[in-house]
């Protein structure tokens, strides 16, 4: 499933274009037609939606996650680097 926004997934896209591609009027996958056979177009374009925002969430999640890894690696470095500076060597 690719947006019509860049030719990506939106879940790859910044925030911005994935809000644009939010706004556009998406294909329906064909799992959710398989998911929802007697489903109405309308239905289905709303299934469309929701699943593209899950994403979007699942996506920010990832990025929090590995922002605060980065963050955590950091500060563990700046502490080895204090611990070495300040103990003497042997």
């Amino acid at each position: 499933m690719e947006s019509a926004c860049y030719g990506r997934p939106p879940y790859i896209l910044s925030r911005r274009a994935y809000s644009f591609a939010m706004a556009a009027n998406h294909p329906v996958p064909k799992f959710i037609r398989r998911l929802m056979p007697s489903a109405s177009e309308e239905e289905l374009q709303a299934a469309t939606e929701t699943f593209l925002q899950y994403m979007g969430l699942v996506r920010r999640i990832y990025e929090r996650i590995t922002l605060e890894r980065m963050e955590a690696d950091s500060a563990s470095r700046k502490s080895r680097d204090t611990l070495k500076d300040v103990q003497p060597d042997v």
